[in-house]
């Protein structure tokens, strides 16, 4: 059975406030079933306490004030460390103290501060409790890695963690908004077992100060603690913040595939995930824009994916970002077949392009089929400490400032990719960066010489002395210019 705001006062004029409405329709619990074409003003916030699955059926929610559409936070009904088992495949932890921690709830196990650069970086793996036999915690699913430092769990009763938000088919405006002292402009909500959102425009959110001065840092759209979250066919768009459009965190699951963002501001910003799928999106920032401007940059990220065990990036337009895709201390991943143009950063390669950082655990990277071009920076990029793990193989990279591919981690594969107009800054830097022990195989090259007055040396094209030096493998690869293989002048 379904009901709407119509049936607890709402007018859906967009004049009178329909706030107190909402929440009426909000706490039967029900699904809702909006009028069509309505325009909802909401001079307060609407705080669920039930499952929510709004069908907006093609009407808006009007913010006016300072608050968001939907606000539900709250705390963990018990929170303790581990002490053992905080494995890669556990099914069962032993914590510190279980007092709170009962059958049927779930439970988040997390870690931080090992080792010390990623004190942000492991993923928040959920699991409903089976069993509780003293300080021994029995889980429905296994642990995806192994914890290290301080492993920590976080409870949530069953009455708590609600089954279901549901937001489809409408518009969220925040033209009026003038929230900018928390997190979620547009909505902010905690514990849920899925969260889904499909077909909503989020437009016009912004803060309240001029453009010439620093934004607060405030997400637009923020989820968390939500075990499976799923976001298809939206769009963002007339948003300005230093924060993201769509920032979510701590979830088993996070879907994010076939939305659109203009923005000035981060785009997607996915952070503690056992596993994520970005996949088929359209993502422009004003990078550009801001510089000419001369306001502060916004336009940082489009895609960040950070704590994730297994991030996909796969199929995604992002252009007019500092770094346009980045997933950073995970254990792994695959970047395929994303097309990357007007890259911010600078010559220095630490906004890279298309890159990834911080692996550990070594579980590896495959960066493929991507196109890069027209990037200020470096065009792909890698860096960690872990040895192996990384392939970049079959990728266009054209007209980029620095290095093309910039891999210095040891026994990196670079193989198939095409290397165009790299060093345009000229600042004297290879095609390829290897780590030592790469295999660069099959590349192709090209870079014409400089004109005068600005001519300079050619630069090599791989950033070796020799085919074997430094224990690689350089092979079957071709310049169609006059560039030098290696440094030095050293041939393969």
């Amino acid at each position: 059975m379904t009901n709407s705001p119509e049936n607890f006062g709402a007018v859906g004029d967009g004049v009178a406030n329909d706030a107190a409405a909402w929440q009426a329709a909000v706490d039967t619990g029900r699904p809702i079933q909006c009028g069509p074409g309505r325009t909802y003003r909401l001079d307060g916030a609407v705080f669920p306490s039930k499952a929510i699955d709004i069908d907006l059926n093609g009407s808006t929610i009007a913010l006016h004030g300072a608050h968001n559409f939907l606000n539900r936070d709250g705390a963990f009904t018990a929170t303790t460390t581990v002490a053992s088992g905080a494995t890669e495949g556990s099914l069962q932890v032993v914590v510190a103290n279980p007092a709170g921690i009962v059958e049927g709830g779930w439970l988040a196990i997390t870690a931080v501060n090992s080792p010390p650069e990623d004190v942000l970086f492991y993923p928040f793996c959920w699991s409903r409790v089976s069993n509780v036999t003293g300080a021994a915690v029995s889980l429905d699913r296994p642990l995806p890695v192994t914890f290290l430092g301080t492993v920590s769990a976080y409870f949530v009763s069953a009455a708590q963690m609600l089954p279901k938000c549901r937001i489809a088919n409408g518009v969220i405006d925040g033209a009026r908004c003038t929230k900018n002292d928390a997190e979620g402009l547009a909505f902010r909500l905690q514990f849920y077992e899925d969260f889904v959102m499909d077909g909503v425009t989020i437009r016009n959110f912004r803060a309240s100060t001029p453009l010439n001065v620093p934004l607060p840092t405030r997400n637009v759209v923020q989820t968390i603690n939500c075990v499976r979250q799923t976001v298809t066919d939206c769009t963002w768009t007339d948003i300005e913040s230093t924060a993201a459009c769509a920032s979510f965190q701590q979830s088993n699951s996070i879907h994010f595939s076939n939305n659109t963002i203009d923005c000035s501001a981060f785009g997607v910003n996915i952070t503690k995930a056992v596993t994520s799928a970005v996949t088929g999106n359209t993502i422009v920032g004003r990078w550009r824009a801001e510089a000419a401007q001369g306001v502060p940059r916004r336009s940082i990220r489009g895609v960040k994916v950070s704590g994730v065990t297994w991030p996909q990036i796969v199929g995604n337009h992002c252009s007019d970002f500092e770094s346009p895709i980045r997933i950073e201390a995970q254990w792994g991943g695959t970047i395929i077949g994303n097309t990357v143009s007007y890259g911010g950063g600078n010559h220095y390669a630490v906004a890279l392009n298309v890159s990834a950082g911080n692996v550990t655990q070594s579980r590896g990277v495959i960066i493929a089929n991507n196109q890069v071009r027209d990037s200020n920076g470096t065009g792909i990029g890698y860096q960690g400490a872990t040895p192996g793990a990384v392939t970049i193989m079959g990728n266009i990279v054209q007209n980029v400032q620095f290095v093309g591919i910039y891999a210095p981690t040891a026994n990196s594969i670079i193989s198939g990719n095409r290397v165009e107009n790299w060093n345009l800054g000229r600042h004297d830097v290879e095609g390829v960066y290897p780590g030592a022990g790469a295999t660069i195989t099959g590349n192709r090259f090209a870079r014409p010489t400089d004109a005068a007055p600005n001519a300079r040396p050619d630069p090599a094209c791989i950033r070796a002395a020799s085919s074997t030096g430094a224990g690689y493998v350089i092979r079957d690869n071709l310049c169609e210019t006059a560039n030098p293989m290696l440094i030095g002048g050293g041939t393969q």
